[in-house]
Order: structure tokens, then C-alpha cells, then sequence
């Protein structure tokens, strides 16, 4: 009889029982293998290979275990300090000294604390480690990355996991070289990602999470030298985020790959399913690589319904290059739920998988392995699946098949109503649910706009709300003040220019000397009085007329209805001002102009003699004196280049001291900057002050005035103007070298006092609105439905039955008369019951009578209600308020047609300006724009004049050319007035808090322009008129002699009597008496005062400004 061996661990060599406890843990083999006989006690006892994990442990086990082991046979070590297992770490190290553990090979620190680390890595500086992992928590500190520095070059660490930065990393290897084989890091930058390849030539194996690459990491390595690490053999993203490019870029590096794993981010747009790119670059960088796993996930902006969508997308991975050459294959899954697709290599690369249900699904491979093969997850180890989603889907997939909610106890056994009940659940719930979705869609796009006030805002609320309503510009802030004072807001100072405040405006305190026959009479000494009293006087006239404008403007009113902000009240005050100083300014200038013109027209004489000489002629003992022009020298070399001043006054010559009088005086040297010209009035706006900035200029004009000390101006208190800036430039700006103005916006504010604001949100119906509304029009909707849907069904049914029957060629079905009769339609009405429940069986006889009562009042009151609403809305006669919000003119043009009387359009700006809406447009007499006015038809009259057999005074040949001078500056001056005046009526403004019509526009319109007419109109002549009334008035003599004749009579050498003899016109209107007298102009033989030939329309008078107007 032969006996059988039974197959016991027993009888295994220790050899092969070592190799099985290499498979077993630590528990295992000391709670169990190592309690069956002293054979396996001794045999756990000697085993040196423990790979001790702790992680997971409980604490009676870890106590039980740190009892047991031996420390010199544990090769690994696994401690955690996560929430299971919170302290063990030290706790672990408290038991033990780590040099106890002499065969350690691999140590493993999970979620240990940074100043726990520092203390182990002092004590593992010398052990004879090959792996360390450890994830810290807490602030890493310098000491940390030294310890660590040091002992990954002055151990034999072959390989190193840390949930560090990778700066920390490359901190660690930024001066030395390391000995790391595998390294194991978090994300890095691109440089970091070199300096960890430089610095390691013996790594073999990376795996980071990602690399962050830039544009202009990019960029720069497109023209740098290319840098291979060919060390490098396998390279894993774990969680990457880059773009094909930048992956591109990061993999050219590493030419020497032959493993590489890609995982990107879960909801990522960056594509990384090109098949064809990734053939192309491996096949030109990669060469050697032979192994290429990779997860990507991209999520699509398109919805994939079928498979042959998704095969479009595989179709990249499809080639020889793939499928032949590599063998390696792709799985796609598209996710509907979700529209995402999962690109994975096969087998499945990561160790835990999302399963989806395969009705979310879709998957495609280009392998021939079925897409449910085991083959596929042999790498997966952790499967998530959610079975409670699953279980209520098919529950309420379920009930919603089998649900009928117009149930009938009564006819339970009638399949074609059953059959009717559950199409009308059906389309119940169908139409309830469109409906549900329609009224929440409204609710919550609709947006509804709310009006809220504040009363008596103050300035700090106003500017809290204005900066509320950036976007929403509807916050409306009337004044309680509309019209508010400039004064009262706007602060207008000036400073003139400093010669306005010097010695040189007020000749009265500058001792000169007096007037010395011996001096030519253009000679600066002879004329600096009369200047230097000019330039005083002028600075008075500015002063005295920016007064004067100034209190007129104060009293202007500055009309808005609403408050307004900081940068609108800014602008229109700058406007305002602005046009102020225009205004002024102009009106200076033109008053100026006028007085100018009219001296010059009507040929006054200066004191000075600088634009009419009297020339002395006639025999002993009566002498008559004649008028001459004054020449002008304008060249300082040629004696002879005059000028004279007629027809014109432009012309001016440097102020200059002259030698001693005598015929021809000899100019020795010129006033730098001073002119003197045909009236002073040319001369002075022609200089410039320059000299007067120069001590040295100064001295000199002092020395030769025998004038006392006299200081210069200072040029540095300049602003606006500038040394060299012209008399006239001066004028032109009112002698105004800065202006000082401010707009208190406080005090605006203040005084428009707006009682309340009032401002306009739009926003979308709360929640609690939307939930309110829709289920309370939900509730009505479901009674409707409840009613109205069976009897449809119903009907449909019938009219189905009857088609059929009729494309069937059947009779009707029998119907007894009974059922047809009128009393049996009134019993159905009068048993007609709306509010029967659902399961009639459990209603009583008198719970059905009161159901049936309840029916007819409800009808009753419902038709009742019906015929009174009807009544009242066709009696009630209803005001409509319309509102059309910026209307254009068309349409306002439309409504005014239609609703004139009770149309009401408020206006946004009730202040317009009248340029907005106004063109004026002049015409002027032909005159102005004729030859007549040329200054080539001036210059040929006056050459008429010169005549060498001689030429009577009257004659048109000799006044001729002042009668068209005069006609021209009139134009020139009504030209500017009306220019002028165009300018300031274009800044005046209407008021009108409504629109008006087109007829009241243009009705106002034309009072404007008439009032403006006028305005115009008599200003310029007024401004004429003053200046001909001051001439007559004071009798001032005319260059031209049209209103004086003087005689000298000699009485003996010392005494000589001058007689100043009016002219007469008419033979016997005289200029003493009515300047207005004139006389027919014409043509004289000279010497004969006899008119030779009138020339019409044209006359002589006193005066050429009042023979031209006559």
C-alpha cells in the first residue's frame, strides 16, 4: 500500500518559504505565518527583508509590530502622519534610532513636518539609503535644502520623491552635481526643468506633474543653440496643462527617450489628440523610444451623437506609423454627459478609472480588443463607480413608465381607456414640462427695472452715486434751483502784464526832460512821454473794460435743472470762462480798432506831427499854413526810402535818437523794440518791450532822457507773454499775462439743493420671485391641462375610429336613440360634477351631491364674472400712458401730428446753445468785395493827387482815395463786429424744459435773429456815432483840411497871431457849427476853385467819415 505525500509548507525549503514572505506583509507574517510552529518562528525571527508599512495601521498594531521587528532586518520603511495615523512619525522615531535600521534601503515619510524632517535627515546623513520619499507640510527653511543638498551627493541616494516646488529642487542641485538616478517632483518652471537635467547627468527616470513654458521661453529657444540631455531615458507628466507646442518643446530636449508617460489636466481646451503631429515629431526627435503611454482629456464645444463622429477623431492615431511600426493602440470614450473625451493608450496607464454607463458613452478603439476586454485595466486598481445614481435613474425611469395620473377605478378593465389615460399622462406631462421650462426661462431673462429715491441728498451721497452709476446713467437729481449766478460759483482773477505795474506805464514818475526845439521831431526824447502815456493809458482802458465786463458777467446766470457731476460742471464752467475771456477780448480789441480806423479816416492831426506836417507858406505879413505827410524813414542809410502816411498809417520806423534838428538829421543809433509810426497808436502796438527787460537798454534811454534811476522789469514774473511779445500781441489779450479762475463745485452743489434723486436699476426677478410666479401659474396650468387633455385625447380617439372605419369601408356603430336624446344631454349636464376625486368608490351619495352643487356655482359665478368683467371694460373708458424712450425726429414729427395736445417730450438739457441750432450766414453790399476797396485802387487815387501843376484841396482826385480808405475800414469793421457778434449770440443759450414745434422753433428763431439785428446794428453805429459826436465836439482839425484853415498874421519879430478859420460848404454851412456839412464832390481846375464836373453820389465835408455816410 503506498502512501501519499501531503503537500505542506513544511516540507519547503527555507529558501523558497524566504522567497513567499518576500510577497507577504509585515502583519501577515507576525500576526500569522510566524504563530504556526517554532520552524516559521525562526524562520520570521532570521528573515532580514521586511518592508515595513505603517501607514495604514491601526495603533494596537503598530505597538504590536514596533515590539516585534528587529531593525536590522527591515530594508523598508513606510510612516505617516495623515489623519488616520496622526503623530506616528515621531512616535516612530521616539522607539527607535534610525541607525539601529542597518539594512534600510527605502524610507518613505508621509505629511511630515518640516522641523520633524530637519531632525531625520541629521540622522540619515550616513545611512545607506537608496530611496527617500516624504511629503512635507509647513514652511520649508533654508536648513531643510542644505541637509538635503548634502545628502544627495555625500550618499549613494539613487533615487528621490518630493511633493516640493521644483525651485527647491533646483536650489539643491544649483552648485553641484548629484548622483540621482530617478527623481520624483511637483511642478516647475522652464528653466528650473534645465537646471535639474544640467545638474544630474545620471538621471535616468523624471517624473514631474508640470512645466510651466511661456511665449517667451518659447520664443528665446528659437534662436538659441539646441541643448540635448541624453541621460535622460524615461519622462512622465503626471498632470500637465500645456499646449502640443510647448510639450513639443520640452520633449526636443530629451532626444534619448525611450519610456514616456502624458497625463494632462482633466478639463483642459488644449489639444493634444493629433495623431499626426505626435508621428511627425517622434519620428524626427524621438527615436528611440519605444514605449508611449498618455491620457489626455479635452473637452469639446460640439455634441458627438454617434460613432462615426468619434471615428474622425481616432482617425490621426490610425496610421502604419502607429498600428504597425509601434503597435501602439488608442481607446477613445466621448462622455455625453458631460462632452468630454478621454484619449487613452491600451492598457489604461493611471491605477484608477471613472466608469461611466455605457448609455453616456461612447468608445472606440483602433485595435481589434474589444472596448469591455479585462486586458484594457489590468493597470487600473481603484474603480469609481456611482451606484446610487444608477439606482435612482432607473427608479424614476420607472414610475415615469408606469405612471398615470388620470387613473379611472371605475373603468379599471377598459383597455382603450387605460390605453387613453397613459397618452394623456404622457402629453400631461410633456406640456407641464414645456410649460414649466418656458415660464422659468422668461422669469429669469426678464429683467425688470426698479426706481429707487433719496431724499435731500447730500454732496458726499450725490458723489457716492454718481460713481454707482458709471454704467448706468440714469440717476436724475433735479435742482431745487435752476438759475444760480456766476458769482456765486465762478472765481475770475488776473494778473496783467508787469508793465501795467511799472515806473514805465506812469511818465509822471519818470523825470524826463522837456520838448527842445533842437531836437527832430521823430526823435525818441521827443516822443517818449507821449509813449511811455500810451502804454499807461492803455493798461488803464484794459483795466477799466476787464471791470466792467467782469461785473456784467457775475450777473449771468448759470441755468441746469439737474445736479451735475464733477467732470461735466468742470467743462461747462471751462466753456464758460472760456468764452468770457474771448468775448472780452474781443470786444477790447474791436473798440480799439474803431477808434483807430476812424483817426485815421478822417485824417486827424497828432501833436507830434507824425502823420501831417504844417508847412508854412504866403508872403509877409500873412502866412497860411498848408497841411503835408509826414515822411517816414525806413531805411537807416538812404536818407530818401520814406514813406508816407496816405492812403494807409502802416508806416513805422525804429524809435532812434537823432543829431541836433537841421533838414536832414542823421539817426545815431535806434531804441531796440520801439517803433513810431503815422499815429501813435500804430507805433505803439507795432514795439515790443524788450528794452524795458534790459538794465542795460534801461540805462541807456535813462542817459539819454536825463531820467533818474529807473529799474527794469523782471522777466522771470513773465507767464504767458514773453520779452519780445508785441503791443499789439499785449492788446490782443487785454494786457492779461494770467488768468486765476475757479468753479466751486461745493458751492454749485449747494445752491442747486436738489431735494431728492431718483435712479433707475434693471435687473433679473429675485429667486423668490421666479419660484412664486412660476409654481402660482404652475397650479392654474395643471388644472387646465387636467381638464382640457383627456377630453382632447378623448376626441382624437373618436375621430381616429371613425377615419378608420371609414378607410376600412365599416358601418357606424348602432347607437340606440336613447342615448341620443335631448333629455339625456340635460341629465348629463345636470349630473356634471368638476370636482369628483379620483377614486369614486370611497365618495358617499351625499359627498357626490355636494361635489355636483359645488359644480353649478362654479359655473354660475364664473359665467357671472364673465359678463361683468365684459360690461366694465367696454364702459370704462381707460388713460394710457405711453412712453417712448429717445425718440428720433421723425417719430416725434409722427406723435406730434397725432398727439399735439397732449404730447409732452422733456427735454435731457433744458440750457441749448444757439450755435447748436442757428446758422447766420451774412451777405454784405457788394462794395466789400469789390475793387473798390483793393489797395491797388487806393494806390492809383492817390498817385492822381500828386499832380506837379498842382491839385485843389477839394478835389476828388485829393480825397478820394480817404473817402475809399474810409469805405473800406467800414466793411472791415462791420465784418468783425458781426463776427464778433455771431460768436457771443452762438454761446447765448434758449431755455425749454419740453420740446417745442418746428413752428415755435422757427417763430423764436427769427425773434432771436431780429433782436440780434438790431443789437448789432445799433452797437456799431453807436460806436461810429460816439466818436463823430467827440470830434465835432471838440473840433478837432482834419490833415486833410476839410474842416479848418489856418492863418498866421505877423504883428512884429516877436508876436505873430495864428487864426483857425472854419471852411464852408454850400456857401454857408460852417464846420464850426455842424460838422455834418457837405458839398458835391468833383473835379476842380486848379487854381480856380470852380467845379469843373460833380461827381455823383460822392461828397466833401468836414470830415470824410461824414461825407462817405452821406
Amino acid at each position: 500500500m503506498s502512501t501519499k505525500l501531503i503537500p505542506s509548507l513544511l516540507t519547503l525549503p527555507v529558501e523558497v518559504l524566504y522567497r513567499i514572505l518576500e510577497y507577504l506583509d509585515v502583519y501577515t507574517i507576525f500576526l500569522s505565518f510566524r504563530k504556526v510552529c517554532k520552524k516559521f518562528y525562526t524562520i520570521a525571527q532570521n528573515f532580514n527583508c521586511y518592508e515595513l508599512d505603517l501607514s495604514t495601521s491601526t495603533k494596537d498594531d503598530f505597538h504590536i509590530i514596533c515590539h516585534l521587528i528587529h531593525p536590522e532586518n527591515v530594508i523598508s520603511i513606510i510612516v505617516s502622519d495623515r489623519e488616520k495615523t496622526p503623530g506616528q512619525i515621531k512616535l516612530f522615531f521616539s522607539l527607535f534610532q534610525i541607525q539601529q535600521f542597518t539594512r534600510l534601503r527605502s524610507l518613505t515619510l508621509d505629511n511630515i513636518d518640516c522641523k520633524d524632517l530637519n531632525e531625520i535627515l541629521h540622522d540619515i546623513l550616513h545611512c545607506s539609503l537608496m530611496f527617500l520619499s516624504f511629503h512635507t507640510r509647513g514652511k520649508r527653511n533654508k536648513s531643510t535644502l542644505g541637509l538635503l543638498s548634502m545628502f544627495t551627493t555625500e550618499s549613494n541616494l539613487q533615487q528621490l520623491s518630493i511633493n516640493t516646488h521644483a525651485h527647491h529642487v533646483a536650489e539643491i542641485f544649483s552648485s553641484i552635481q548629484s548622483n540621482l538616478r530617478h527623481l520624483s517632483i511637483g511642478t516647475c518652471t522652464y528653466e528650473e526643468y534645465h537646471r535639474i537635467l544640467r545638474h544630474c547627468p545620471h538621471l535616468r527616470t523624471l517624473i514631474i506633474d508640470d512645466c510651466w513654458v511661456t511665449d517667451v521661453d518659447a520664443t528665446n529657444s528659437i534662436g538659441s543653440l539646441p541643448i540635448f540631455y541624453h541621460q535622460l531615458i524615461s519622462l512622465t507628466f503626471k498632470d500637465t496643462n500645456r499646449s502640443m507646442i510647448q510639450l513639443q518643446l520640452l520633449l526636443s530636449f530629451t532626444p534619448s527617450l525611450t519610456y514616456l508617460k502624458l497625463i494632462n489636466f482633466p478639463y483642459t481646451y488644449n489639444s493634444l489628440i493629433d495623431g499626426y503631429q505626435w508621428e511627425i515629431f517622434i519620428k524626427r526627435k524621438l527615436l528611440l523610444l519605444n514605449k508611449f503611454e498618455f491620457l489626455f482629456h479635452q473637452q469639446l464645444l460640439r455634441t458627438y451623437n454617434s460613432s462615426s463622429d468619434i471615428e474622425s477623431l481616432l482617425l490621426p492615431f490610425q496610421t502604419s506609423f502607429w498600428l504597425e511600426e509601434k503597435h501602439w493602440f488608442v481607446l477613445c470614450d466621448y462622455i455625453k454627459s458631460c462632452h468630454r473625451t478621454k484619449f487613452y493608450s491600451i492598457p489604461f496607464c493611471v491605477t484608477s478609472f471613472d466608469y461611466h454607463l455605457d448609455s453616456e458613452n461612447i468608445s472606440l478603439s483602433t485595435s481589434t480588443i474589444k472596448t469591455n476586454d479585462p486586458i484594457i485595466m489590468d493597470n487600473v486598481h481603484y474603480l469609481s463607480l456611482n451606484l446610487t445614481e444608477l439606482k435612482i435613474k432607473g427608479m424614476i425611469k420607472q414610475q415615469l413608465w408606469t405612471w398615470n395620473h388620470f387613473a379611472n377605478t371605475a373603468k379599471i378593465s377598459d383597455e382603450r381607456e387605460i390605453r387613453q389615460q397613459f397618452i394623456a399622462t404622457r402629453l400631461f406631462i410633456i406640456l407641464l414640462a414645456i410649460s414649466f421650462v418656458a415660464l422659468v426661462t422668461y422669469y429669469v431673462f426678464e429683467r425688470v427695472t426698479l426706481l429707487y429715491h433719496i431724499e435731500s441728498p447730500t454732496l458726499e451721497q450725490f458723489i457716492h452715486l454718481q460713481q454707482d452709476q458709471l454704467i448706468n446713467n440714469s440717476l436724475s437729481c433735479p435742482c431745487s434751483t435752476l438759475a444760480i449766478q456766476y458769482e456765486d460759483i465762478i472765481q475770475i482773477d488776473y494778473v496783467y502784464h508787469p508793465v501795467c505795474s511799472s515806473r514805465f506805464s506812469n511818465p509822471d514818475r519818470i523825470e524826463v526832460i522837456g520838448y527842445q526845439a533842437t531836437y527832430f521831431f521823430l526823435d525818441f526824447r521827443v516822443l517818449a512821454p507821449s509813449f511811455f502815456n500810451a502804454l499807461g493809458l492803455y493798461c488803464e482802458v484794459a483795466a477799466k473794460h476787464i471791470e466792467k465786463s467782469l461785473a456784467s458777467f457775475i450777473r449771468l446766470l448759470f441755468v441746469n435743472d439737474q445736479a451735475l457731476n464733477l467732470e461735466v460742471f468742470t467743462e461747462k464752467t471751462n466753456a464758460i470762462i472760456n468764452n468770457f475771456k474771448s468775448s472780452t477780448t474781443r470786444a477790447f480789441v474791436c473798440d480799439l480798432t474803431i477808434i483807430s480806423n476812424m483817426t485815421h479816416n478822417n485824417g486827424l492831426m497828432t501833436t507830434h506831427s507824425t502823420n501831417f506836417v504844417l508847412i508854412m507858406g504866403g508872403t509877409h505879413p500873412s502866412y497860411a499854413l498848408m497841411y503835408g505827410y509826414t515822411p517816414h524813414f525806413i531805411s537807416l542809410k538812404d536818407p530818401f526810402d520814406l514813406c508816407i502816411c496816405f492812403p494807409g498809417v502802416q508806416c513805422h520806423n525804429p524809435m532812434a535818437i537823432y543829431s541836433n534838428y537841421s533838414f536832414l538829421p542823421v539817426r545815431l543809433f535806434n531804441i531796440p523794440g520801439l517803433f513810431t509810426g503815422c499815429l501813435p497808436d500804430e507805433g505803439i502796438r507795432h514795439s515790443s518791450l524788450i528794452c524795458l527787460f534790459n538794465q542795460t537798454c534801461v540805462d541807456l534811454i535813462s542817459y539819454w532822457l536825463n531820467a533818474s534811476k529807473v529799474l527794469a522789469i523782471d522777466a522771470n514774473i513773465l507767464n504767458h507773454f514773453t520779452p519780445r511779445s508785441t503791443i499789439d500781441e499785449m492788446i490782443n489779450e487785454v494786457f492779461v499775462d494770467r488768468w486765476n479762475y475757479s468753479a466751486s463745485y461745493h458751492d454749485f452743489y449747494q445752491r442747486c439743493r436738489p431735494d431728492s434723486c431718483s435712479y433707475k436699476l434693471s435687473k433679473h426677478n429675485s429667486i423668490w420671485l421666479i419660484v412664486t410666479a412660476v409654481f402660482s401659474l404652475i397650479g392654474g396650468l395643471m388644472k387646465i391641462l387636467q381638464i382640457a387633455i383627456p377630453h382632447t385625447v378623448r376626441i382624437v380617439f373618436s375621430l381616429y375610429s371613425r377615419f378608420e372605419r371609414w378607410w376600412h369601408r365599416q358601418p357606424p356603430p348602432i347607437i340606440p336613440r336613447s342615448k341620443l336624446s335631448f333629455q339625456i344631454r340635460v341629465n348629463q349636464f345636470r349630473q356634471l360634477n368638476l370636482f369628483a376625486s379620483e377614486d369614486s368608490t370611497k365618495d358617499d351619495e351625499h359627498e357626490i351631491r355636494s361635489q355636483i352643487l359645488s359644480t353649478r356655482i362654479f359655473i354660475i359665478v364664473l359665467v357671472l364674472t364673465l359678463i361683468i368683467l365684459t360690461i366694465y371694460s367696454a364702459r370704462v373708458e381707460i388713460t394710457k400712458t405711453v412712453t417712448n424712450f429717445s425718440p428720433s425726429l421723425y417719430k416725434y414729427s409722427q406723435l406730434y401730428a397725432n398727439h399735439y395736445q397732449t404730447l409732452i417730450c422733456t427735454c435731457t438739457n433744458i440750457a441749448i446753445r444757439h450755435k447748436k441750432y442757428i446758422i447766420l450766414q451774412p451777405n454784405f453790399h457788394p462794395i466789400c468785395q469789390s475793387s473798390f476797396v483793393d489797395h491797388r485802387w487806393l494806390d492809383g487815387l492817390v498817385q492822381t493827387s500828386f499832380i506837379p501843376s498842382g491839385i485843389f484841396v477839394r478835389d476828388f482826385r485829393s480825397i478820394g482815395a480817404a473817402i475809399f480808405g474810409t469805405i473800406a475800414s467800414l466793411c472791415q469793421l462791420s465784418m468783425r463786429t458781426i463776427n464778433d457778434g455771431l460768436l457771443d449770440f452762438g454761446e447765448q443759450v434758449i431755455l425749454s424744459t419740453q420740446v417745442i414745434s418746428k413752428k415755435q422753433l422757427t417763430n423764436q428763431g427769427q425773434s432771436l435773429f431780429y433782436l440780434f439785428e438790431s443789437t448789432t446794428a445799433n452797437a456799431f453805429i453807436n460806436s461810429i456815432q460816439a466818436f463823430r459826436d467827440a470830434i465835432q465836439t471838440n473840433s478837432l482839425i482834419s490833415g486833410y483840411e476839410t474842416s479848418t484853415f489856418l492863418n498866421i498874421f505877423v504883428q512884429d519879430e516877436q508876436n505873430a497871431q495864428l487864426l483857425a478859420e472854419p471852411i464852408q460848404y454850400n456857401h454857408s454851412c460852417s464846420c464850426h457849427k455842424d460838422s455834418t456839412c457837405i458839398d458835391s464832390a468833383g473835379v476842380y481846375n486848379y487854381p480856380n476853385p470852380i467845379i469843373n464836373y460833380s461827381i455823383p453820389g460822392f461828397f466833401i465835408g468836414c470830415y470824410i467819415i461824414e461825407a462817405t455816410l452821406q
